[in-house]
């Protein structure tokens, strides 16, 4: 799918936040790199000036005031400026520290709207400093006298020894723009790299970038439990009212397609690791079997099974596992459990095989799949990762329709293009994608439209 510029540059803030909180521990490191650059930059490197200072004013001969002739006296100034920066004068004041070379610098200013001008010479020891300005005004009238007959500067202002430096060390505010400065840096590669990343970050992108459509979406919901590896389900009272609906609008959804089509096998999958796939697919049998359905929840995920660990039933777990059934090594009774607290059908386990693709498209695994097409209302299947494994292109083959979870900002469009083509490929069809662990949801006029109508088919149906 193509896709133009401007939905690649689409900001999302939410994303953004969410990497730089990530981000955390870089952003102080980078913040103590920046001040301990500033602290060792401003220790090492720094140099010490001092600077002293005469005032001069210029003027016509045999004027009374300072002020007088202002007009004229101002233009003097500028005259005169140019004679205290010339090559003439620094070398007469050389000449009479007994150097070869002015051991400083000298720079001359004139202040503003007047006839003076200050000629300040700085150097990095104080009393070159003050020797180089009390050389200045005992040689400016070699100078002076020479070029100008109806002109004269006076000094009228006597210059002091420096007794600090002219550019202190600031070394507090030195280390926070240091570290300042670090932050923002740093916290800009975060963020471009944030916008940059080609991910599904809302809805939207969903709409634009994939080539299939939004089947439902899963708010962000926080744990509210002490224990943080467990899952969130349906059958827990702390989970919120959007987190449901979430799941409700989902199951209308499935219940349509179902009716539909005659549909009863949906096969739950996902592009990588941790985007939330077991617990969908726990969480539709969970909806489904609230309302009456008799559902089979199936742990297909041979690789790494995930249901026994969203249920938190390892303790409980009998050892009957799936696997060993599909091998042929346990009758289908001695593994398929019923549990009357969920209300449903289980076919789980906990060990890894590596032989997972032949496992699943073998007699035993065609053999179940037909016995709950006849028995059971519906049979959600839980998937290895597509990116990790051929174990949902396999079993697609064999399931009515597949549904690909996506979690919000963690897979590359075009590995998630790329699965879609496949599962669009097989003998079953892809409903769609459930947009997961989503920051926002939309609950637009159209979806209520949409929603609206998959209840009244309901009805006329019934």
């Amino acid at each position: 799918m193509s896709q133009s510029q401007d939905e690649q540059m689409e900001i999302h803030w939410g994303s953004i936040f969410k990497d730089l909180r990530k981000s955390a521990a870089i952003l102080i490191l980078a913040a103590i790199i920046g001040l301990l650059g500033a602290f060792s930059a401003t220790t090492f490197l720094y140099r010490p000036h001092y600077s002293s200072s005469v005032t001069f004013v210029a003027e016509m001969k045999n004027s009374t005031s300072v002020y007088a002739g202002l007009s004229n006296a101002t233009r003097l100034a500028a005259i005169f400026q140019d004679v205290m920066n010339s090559d003439i004068l620094a070398q007469k004041a050389a000449e009479y520290m007994g150097e070869e070379e002015f051991p400083g610098t000298i720079e001359t200013k004139i202040i503003d709207s007047t006839n003076l001008f200050v000629v300040t010479v700085s150097a990095e020891d104080p009393k070159v400093s003050f020797d180089g300005i009390q050389a200045i005004v005992e040689v400016y009238p070699q100078v002076s006298d020479n070029l100008f007959e109806n002109a004269v500067m006076r000094v009228i202002s006597v210059p002091k020894a420096p007794d600090e430096p002219a550019n202190p060390q600031n070394l507090l505010r030195n280390m926070a723009l240091g570290m300042i400065g670090m932050l923002v840096v740093c916290g800009g590669v975060i963020v471009l790299l944030s916008v940059f990343r080609d991910t599904i970050k809302s809805e939207r992108n969903i709409r634009r970038k994939l080539d299939t459509g939004l089947f439902g979406s899963v708010i962000h919901e926080k744990k509210k439990v002490k224990n943080r590896k467990t899952s969130l389900l349906l059958n827990q009272t702390t989970i919120s009212m959007p987190f449901r609906q979430s799941f409700q609008r989902i199951r209308l959804k499935l219940e349509y397609v179902a009716r539909k089509k005659g549909y009863k096998v949906f096969m739950v999958t996902s592009a990588g690791e941790n985007e939330g796939k077991s617990t969908v697919a726990a969480n539709i049998a969970l909806s489904l079997a609230q309302k009456g359905k008799s559902v089979l929840l199936m742990d297909a995920d041979l690789r790494k099974p995930a249901v026994v660990k969203v249920f938190d039933k390892q303790k409980e777990f009998n050892g009957k596992e799936f696997g060993e059934y599909l091998l042929g090594k346990l009758p289908l009774e001695e593994v398929l459990t019923y549990d009357s607290h969920l209300k449903m059908y289980l076919l789980m386990g906990t060990m890894a095989y590596q032989e997972s693709p032949e496992m699943l498209s073998s007699k035993a695994m065609m053999d179940v799949l037909s016995m709950a097409r006849k028995e059971l209302d519906y049979v959600i299947i839980d998937t290895a990762p597509m990116l990790l494994t051929a174990d949902a292109e396999t079993l697609a083959a064999y399931v009515d329709a597949s549904l690909l979870v996506i979690r919000e900002d963690v897979i590359r469009t075009k590995d998630l293009n790329d699965l879609i083509i496949i599962l669009h490929r097989s003998n079953s069809e892809l409903l769609g994608c459930i947009y997961n662990d989503a920051s926002k949801v939309s609950a637009d006029r159209a979806s209520i439209r949409e929603y609206r109508g998959y209840s009244e088919n309901r009805t006329a149906e019934a």
